[in-house]
């Protein structure tokens, strides 16, 4: 009787031993995200209160988009520290960054330049690709045209302290051209890339899961963004959000079920600007849920700050859930004739169909919404930051009134 005990007991052990060989990677993985998710979250509020105080600083108690002149910029690490670049990382410096985020609990590290020169370049840019695109095309150079049909878009990388370019065909025409008639800023990065793809296509309500709507004869599908209403006169209309350029049109109504159901109706819609958003309200008999197709449940709050490496995840109806970081929190372009600026580059990946689908954080352990993804710029030659574009969704609150929950 002892010996049958003894044999099973070191069965038991043996296969308690076997089990957590297999347990113990998961397991490991598991506090490594763990550990990633906190450590982001607390670099998230030290971003927050750090960027906001900085602004509130400048001219006594004024919200201005300037910063301190040795302020450079931030981003979150890939094991979730918040990074802080300063031009003059001096005491005084380092102890108002610790101040003013309430923890010291943060990397300080020197950069070149401030995140104000960089700022004004941005603009510099802007200003001066608008004035050119208004020029009429017979009375432009060569060489100007080329570096017109070639330019794609342009943001702030905080990360690297410098300005990245993305151009279809890097060249030393192109280059040139862009220096002789835009700037010749010598922090700014030059990368190739395709052309734009937006994520809509024609083909056959939890949050991402698949829209359509009808042109014509063709049926073309996007995302269910993310839950959300808007206050007309104390009238409250509750719905979705989803991309501008999907729900391009005001009362086109919009489809679920391989458009045999009739789930919504365009109330608004903008592609240009800061936003590519359209809202669609939703039938009374279709209640729009606050999760993922994968359950996962979206709170009613949403991101006002976005730090560069900042995790984002993307739900779509091609893809399901992808993810990624933050390249650029305020990148411009221009596609298919139409003006876009202070929107999200990320680097998760997108397919056709994705258009409009939520993209989202995972904050104090709270899945909070970012925005809605726009589309995909083609491939990057091997730059960090990848590809996708998403609208913020607290420039379609700001301007429209347009509120998750």
């Amino acid at each position: 009787m002892k010996k049958n005990v003894k044999q099973r007991f070191s069965a038991l052990f043996l296969a308690l031993c076997l089990l957590s060989v297999f347990l113990l990677p998961v397991l490991a993985d598991s506090t490594e995200l763990t550990t990633r998710a906190i450590a982001e979250s607390q670099s998230y509020l030290q971003y927050q209160l750090l960027t906001t105080a900085f602004k509130h600083q400048n001219l006594r108690g004024e919200i201005t988009d300037a910063y301190p002149d040795y302020y450079a910029g931030a981003y979150i690490r890939e094991d979730g520290k918040l990074v802080v670049l300063l031009t003059n990382t001096a005491k005084a410096n380092t102890d108002s960054v610790y101040a003013l985020a309430r923890s010291s609990d943060l990397i300080v590290s020197t950069a070149t330049v401030s995140l104000n020169e960089l700022t004004a370049q941005r603009e510099l840019i802007a200003n001066a690709w608008q004035t050119l695109r208004q020029s009429k095309a017979e009375d432009m150079p060569d060489d100007l045209l080329n570096l017109l049909d070639s330019f794609v878009g342009f943001g702030i990388e905080e990360r690297n302290n410098r300005i990245v370019v993305s151009l279809k065909e890097v060249s030393g025409n192109n280059i040139s051209a862009f220096k002789k008639y835009l700037t010749s800023y010598d922090r700014i990065y030059f990368e190739q890339c395709a052309s734009f793809e937006k994520q809509n296509s024609p083909r056959p309500l939890y949050l991402g899961t698949p829209v359509e709507v009808r042109i014509e004869l063709d049926l073309y599908s996007g995302s269910v963004g993310y839950r959300c209403y808007r206050n007309i006169n104390g009238t409250f209309e509750y719905g979705f959000a989803t991309a501008g350029h999907f729900a391009n049109t005001i009362n086109q109504t919009v489809y679920v079920g391989g458009g045999n159901i009739v789930c919504g109706t365009t109330m608004l819609t903008q592609q240009s600007g800061t936003l590519d958003a359209a809202f669609v309200k939703s039938n009374e008999a279709i209640e729009v849920q606050n999760k993922t197709a994968d359950m996962t449940i979206i709170a009613g709050s949403w991101c006002t700050s976005f730090p560069e490496g900042m995790t984002v995840y993307k739900y779509g109806a091609a893809s399901s859930q992808t993810s990624g970081t933050i390249g650029s929190n305020s990148y411009s372009f221009s596609n298919d004739g139409i003006d876009f600026e202070d929107m999200l580059r990320c680097s998760y990946d997108a397919e056709d169909g994705d258009s409009g689908g939520i993209v989202y954080t995972y904050i104090n352990g709270d899945y909070a919404v970012v925005g809605i993804h726009y589309g995909e710029l083609g491939f990057f030659s091997g730059h960090w930051f990848s590809n996708a574009i998403a609208t913020k969704a607290h420039n379609f609150y700001t301007i429209h009134g347009i509120t998750p929950y």
